[in-house]
């Protein structure tokens, strides 16, 4: 017979056998559990539990972050778009010619207009480097969404196995208390003496405290479990058991080599390294290229220098890389008099300054070829370090999978010895006690085959996020 079905249990197994249903009520704390109507406790699987976690904090903070250095990316690649402004000027001029007084107002208004272009700007390498750091900001999001399940699918699974616990601690503590009355029995007949009963006694003694313990545990995991996916603690039972997974095909070897191309670590220290290799280049441009501008303009301009009609000027910056134009037009122009006429202006103005002697840039440069350094040496530590990660949680995995097999077994002996238990007290060889402890060996056993799954099965989550192939994401995230 299976242990959840004795031919003819005691008492005290019978009450064993209803302890996972009612324990499970007593630990989330409903009211009552004993009585017969007890209505049934909701089940909550894993996937809603998972599905839970973008309402948490980090969560949201990773969210907000990714947002952040989204909105800045945009502000680059705006800072390096096509820019327009407009604006106005207005002269009052008066003139007393032979005692006669005249004046005239000249109002011009004027849009301006400015282009980067050259891909040297410095505006670029703001673009680039937003660039990266959105990059690196969905690196840490996905980090953060990654321990997110992987906290709460450990406490999920943890949970579960508290449960089980405290059934194991009660129906040892309902053990205790038969042998202590069997012990009171055996000293009233003179079987044993009274300090054998005082060690049964305190063996009672300390399966209550150890139950009183085990249920502490529970609610204390209880507790952190509803936190870490932002929920208030509320009755359910925690239905999804534990599946063994897999682990990821491929030589170890190859397994490595993809890892580095994927890891969030060995991903962001690449990002540095671009950044580092950037400013380096930078620091050498600024460091040679000349201040140069060049400017062209026409327009109607009179002797003294009053617009009398459309103006147009452009230029280029060539250390900025930015192309900028205007173009003014007089609304109101003043009456000029017959020796001041009016005719089409050109001007062309350029100015060169050659850097030749700039220790200011030549240390900037030899800074920024430290820190490349820097950034290369720190891209190969963490390039080993991922390596060694990516092993000892293969190794890992390999491991939890080898006590699963140890638990599978174990469990199938303790099953045999309850069968072989209850055959025997059929035939009057043992007492009803030998058959309990036969039946909470074997509840121990399922319950360490249960633990030893869960622990194997975190052992393959944590090896995929070695990967870089963890993807228990909620369904709102995928």
């Amino acid at each position: 017979m299976s242990p959840a079905q004795p031919a003819s249990p005691p008492r005290a197994a019978t009450r064993v056998a209803l302890l996972p249903a009612l324990c499970i009520a007593l630990a989330l704390g409903a009211p009552g559990f004993a009585q017969t109507n007890t209505p049934a406790i909701p089940q909550l699987p894993l996937r809603p539990v998972i599905d839970f976690l973008p309402n948490t904090l980090d969560w949201r903070v990773a969210d907000l972050t990714f947002e952040t250095a989204a909105r800045q990316l945009d502000a680059a690649r705006a800072a390096a778009g096509l820019s327009l402004s407009g604006g106005g000027s207005y002269a009052y001029n008066a003139r007393n010619v032979g005692g006669t007084v005249t004046d005239a107002g000249n109002l011009i208004v004027s849009v301006n207009a400015s282009l980067t272009l050259l891909p040297w700007s410095p505006v670029f390498d703001g673009v680039r480097s937003a660039a990266r750091n959105v990059q690196r900001a969905a690196l840490d999001r996905a980090d953060t969404r990654n321990t997110l399940a992987l906290n709460a699918t450990t406490l999920y699974y943890q949970t579960r196995v508290a449960v089980v616990d405290l059934e194991l601690a009660r129906a040892n503590e309902d053990l205790a208390a038969t042998q202590l009355r069997n012990a009171q029995v055996q000293l009233q007949n003179g079987q044993i003496n009274r300090d054998a009963f005082a060690g049964v006694q305190r063996g009672v003694d300390n399966a209550r405290a150890n139950t009183l313990a085990v249920q502490n545990a529970l609610q204390i995991t209880r507790i952190g479990f509803f936190n870490a996916i932002n929920q208030a603690p509320r009755e359910v039972g925690l239905s999804d058991a534990p599946m063994e997974q897999a682990l990821p095909a491929g030589a170890l070897d190859v397994l490595v080599q993809s890892a580095l191309s994927r890891r969030s670590d060995v991903l962001k220290a690449r990002s540095r390294v671009d950044d580092a290799t950037d400013a380096l280049n930078n620091a050498g441009r600024d460091r040679w290229l000349p201040v140069a501008n060049v400017n062209v303009g026409v327009g109607q301009f009179s002797s003294s220098q009053i617009q009398t009609g459309p103006s147009v000027n452009a230029g280029v910056n060539l250390q900025s890389g930015s192309v900028t134009s205007s173009l003014s037009v007089p609304l109101v122009t003043p009456t000029l008099p017959a020796n001041q006429p009016s005719g089409t202006t050109f001007t062309l103005s350029a100015q060169v300054t050659v850097p030749v002697l700039a220790p200011g840039a030549d240390a900037r440069i030899n800074t920024a070829r430290s820190a490349l350094e820097t950034a290369q040496a720190a891209l190969e530590a963490t390039a080993r370090g991922a390596d060694l990660d990516v092993r000892s949680r293969y190794n890992d995995a390999q491991t939890a999978g080898a006590r699963l097999t140890v638990a599978r077994t174990a469990l199938n002996a303790a099953r045999q010895a309850f069968d072989t238990a209850q055959i025997r007290n059929t035939n009057g060889l043992n007492t009803a006690v030998d058959v309990e402890t036969a039946r909470i060996a074997a509840r121990q056993a399922e319950r360490d085959l249960e633990n030893a799954t869960v622990q194997q099965l975190l052992s393959v989550y944590r090896l995929q996020i070695a990967l870089g192939t963890f993807a228990l994401a909620p369904a709102a995230a995928q």
